[in-house]
């Protein structure tokens, strides 16, 4: 269990350093942003934690 909660660790300050840097470091920017675009995010944000989950879910149970 020490093993995956380090890579749990790690998969932690790996996002929390990607999201200050995109807080600290991001621009205003006058763009228009498209709904579909938009879609597009709020698909791929899904798709990376529901592949989260499963992953815990398959480490869970081993």
């Amino acid at each position: 269990m020490r093993g995956f909660g380090r890579v749990m660790l790690a998969v932690f300050a790996i996002c929390y350093t990607f999201t200050c840097t995109m807080l600290f470091f991001s621009m205003n920017v006058r763009a228009y942003t498209d709904t579909q675009g938009m879609t597009y995010g709020i698909q791929a944000i899904a798709g990376v934690m529901l592949a989260i989950g499963a992953a815990v879910g398959l480490r869970w149970r081993k």
